[in-house]
């Protein structure tokens, strides 16, 4: 392994030396980084790096990949914000997800701008399925919002707009159904697999650690709080880091619910999440009871 050491009389210099470890469970002890150095691994695994020969495109996956793909739309941006600004429309991108806002007159102009934009100068594809028209109307004093379907430009009704984690029916903006589904999914699994390592495990008492799992998927991890931890010389007491824990996913309910607020006329975010409190007790029972009974055996 390599291991991750200090230099004596210097703060901020490390060295890193092959040393080797027993077990696993020792590497965070000794500060073990890597099973090899980035040299031993490009010469014993050079066949796994595999060319495409892309002369075009920017490499996915990379830190700046996000960056280089916002420098080459800069000029896709300006021409299309000032094209909407001209009508009093809204535009606004966020990586390869891009919204736009006009009347409908407008309709055929913007679009037919849109795509040549995006084929003429961004030379990109445009996807079909992924690409969605819908449009308001106020119909008996509610705002109604209707699907155009890409291809037969035909509407649908009850439909919802779906924008970066949010949908919005014309009335009020929620968050989208797959945001909580996935959050549930999350939470199913954790209890599941808490559950097994107190059956499975060295736990002396085979118990479930419930206080883990409350901060994670309830309210009661939802506020930010500066992190402790234990102090060398005595473990019993706790010093501040300068790290914080920034909440969870109930944190981010409480935070689009105070910014979605004004404009929904009342909670409706925050009671998208009331459901899961009782959720987690039902998941969190279940797996107690699955512990005790294997304890009973």
């Amino acid at each position: 392994m390599i291991v991750e050491k200090g230099i004596p009389m210097s703060s901020t210099k490390k060295v890193q030396k092959r040393e080797k470890i027993s077990q696993t469970k020792y590497f965070r002890e000794k500060n073990a980084i890597a099973y090899c150095t980035k040299k031993e691994f490009l010469k014993n695994n050079i066949n796994l790096i595999k060319s495409k020969n892309n002369k075009t495109g920017i490499p996915q996956g990379s830190p700046i990949s996000a960056t280089l793909a916002n420098v080459y739309m800069l000029e896709f941006d300006e021409l299309l914000f000032n094209k909407i600004n001209e009508i009093g429309g809204y535009y606004q991108r966020y990586s390869d997800d891009l919204i736009v806002i006009y009347e409908t007159r407008y309709e055929a102009e913007i679009s037919d701008f849109i795509l040549d934009l995006i084929k003429d100068l961004a030379k990109l594809e445009i996807h079909p399925k992924k690409t969605q028209t819908y449009r308001f109307r106020n119909i008996e004093k509610v705002n109604s919002c209707f699907h155009v379907d890409y291809l037969t430009k035909k509407e649908s009704q009850n439909r919802k707009l779906e924008y970066l984690g949010f949908s919005y029916d014309g009335e009020k903006v929620l968050i989208k159904s797959s945001g909580f589904s996935k959050f549930y999914r999350s939470m199913k699994r954790s209890l599941k697999k808490s559950a097994s390592l107190a059956i499975n495990g060295k736990n002396p008492d085979n118990s479930i650690f419930k206080s883990s799992l409350y901060k994670r998927f309830t309210h009661r991890g939802a506020k930010r709080r500066l992190i402790y931890k234990p102090k060398k010389d005595n473990p019993k007491e706790y010093k501040p880091t300068k790290k914080y824990y920034w909440g969870n996913y109930i944190s981010y309910i409480n935070k689009a619910n105070y910014s979605m607020r004004e404009l929904n006329g009342d909670d409706s975010i925050k009671k998208q999440g009331r459901r899961f409190w009782n959720r987690f007790h039902l998941l969190l029972q279940f797996q107690v009871n699955r512990v005790n009974d294997k304890k009973s055996k």
